[in-house]
């Protein structure tokens, strides 16, 4: 919940203050969960899972835990 929270607190940060060449900049993000028996690389897998559900199934500028998509 703390790395969830933290993950919007900077993706509304970025949507609310970056803007290139007045285009909004925008960020997707995935959040897993390390738990013990679970390896660095599947972590990393799990998060790219979250951030790909965040930007093409639930219209970008999304963040998204892992644990909600099983």
């Amino acid at each position: 919940e703390d790395a969830y929270r933290k993950a919007e607190e900077i993706r509304k940060a970025i949507k609310s203050r970056v803007n290139v060449k007045e285009v909004q900049v925008t960020v997707s993000i995935g959040v897993a969960e390390f738990k013990n028996g679970i390896g660095f690389e599947e972590l990393i897998k799990q998060a790219d899972k979250a951030m790909y559900e965040a930007k093409h199934n639930r219209g970008k500028d999304n963040t998204v835990k892992f644990s909600e998509l099983k």
